[in-house]
């Protein structure tokens, strides 16, 4: 979750929503902000190998 947050911080900060109080509807699927911080947060938590696999697999599940 601390890997989530910091990277709206670090990208959306320009933006100049405050995440932590705003209540803000958005889809987790399609929302650019939460695609960008999500992506953010797992390339600190997984290792470099392990994240590019995982990237590719979702990518060819979702196409089927």
């Amino acid at each position: 979750m601390c890997a989530y947050e910091i990277g709206h911080d670090r990208f959306h900060r320009v933006l100049g929503i405050n995440m932590f109080q705003d209540k803000l509807c958005v889809s987790l699927k399609t929302s650019t902000p939460e695609i960008q911080a999500n992506f953010f947060a797992a390339k600190i938590l997984i290792p470099d190998g392990n994240f590019l696999e995982l990237v590719l697999q979702n990518f060819l599940r979702q196409r089927e």
